[in-house]
């Protein structure tokens, strides 16, 4: 490493450990320092490590640079160190504009053009069932952690600028519940479907021997159609019998009544030293899935 890449590395460790300070109100550990150094600037440690491939060396790096503020000689000094004054805590942590904020499937595709997404001309206006987490973002963002329902359901160390990470909304079991009517949206949505199918299936008619003789169908084709035809009646039959079983009286108000799930996301900026979230309701039809977030702020987009 040349001096300049030596001198941004002990500058960034001396600013790790002094936010480190502030967060565990302790001095940290250099192993603690070294984590979260990997964290931040992902190419200087690479770079770093390329370098100097035995880990206690490096261990012995991070001491080396932290060793003035231990005191003379890397001695501790004969009187502790000052208490460290700690900031209290604003009552919101939601300062600028958000850095991430909550896409569908298809969002995730125009984002993202190299992932496999749905092709806009089988667009639907259907929602999405998937959601995920967009970087809006030029410089990492660090430490997320998102909450769906008041349950966490991710953690990512770091998120690239303009990426999207998958959002797993179903770890909460109360969400997932509302969501697909305990298990039953399924079924409810395919009853209509199941209906039309059965009405147009050709009832079996019974052929005279002659008349299967003059057709250029085998009596043998014939019959497995026959038989096909009787055993998928039969099928839809019973899905509809099963269905009927949970079916909700209004279909059609179901369908329509909107489910509200509370999301809120934490997050650090890319200078590790203020947090920031983001908190808003996401909005979902058993027909049209998550279709729109609401932020506290009163904005709100559409999901899809």
């Amino acid at each position: 490493m040349d001096r300049t890449t030596t001198r941004r590395r002990d500058s960034l460790l001396r600013d790790i450990r002094l936010d480190l300070r502030r967060t565990l109100k302790r001095e940290p550990k250099a192993s603690e320092v070294e984590s979260e150094f990997r964290i931040r600037d992902g190419r200087l440690y690479g770079s770093w490590c390329a370098a100097q491939t035995n880990p206690k060396r490096r261990n012995e790096t991070v001491r080396r640079v932290l060793r003035p503020e231990r005191g003379p000689g890397g001695k501790k000094p004969t009187k502790s160190l000052p208490p460290l004054a700690v900031a209290p805590r604003p009552e919101s942590d939601s300062i600028g504009p958000a850095l991430l904020w909550p896409v569908g499937k298809w969002q995730r595709g125009e984002a993202m053009p190299r992932k496999p997404f749905v092709h806009r001309f089988l667009r639907t206006p259907d929602g999405s069932d998937d959601l995920f987490l967009r970087s809006l973002s030029n410089e990492p963002i660090l430490r997320v952690r998102a909450t769906v329902g008041g349950e966490q359901v991710g953690f990512w160390p770091v998120i690239a600028p303009g990426e999207c990470v998958e959002l797993p909304w179903q770890k909460n079991p109360r969400v997932l519940a509302d969501a697909t009517d305990n298990g039953h949206r399924d079924a409810i949505l395919a009853y209509e479907g199941h209906k039309e199918n059965l009405e147009n299936l050709p009832e079996p008619q019974e052929d005279s021997s002659s008349a299967r003789a003059a057709s250029s169908v085998s009596v043998e084709t014939q019959r497995k159609f026959d038989l096909l035809q009787t055993k998928l009646r039969e099928f839809t039959e019973s899905q509809i019998r099963e269905t009927e079983k949970i079916l909700p009286v209004d279909l059609d108000a179901w369908g329509k009544m909107e489910i509200q799930a509370a999301l809120e996301v934490r997050y650090v900026g890319s200078n590790g030293t203020q947090p920031a979230s983001l908190r808003g309701v996401l909005c979902l039809t058993r027909r049209l899935n998550w279709f729109r977030f609401i932020a506290e702020t009163g904005d709100s987009s559409e999901i899809y």
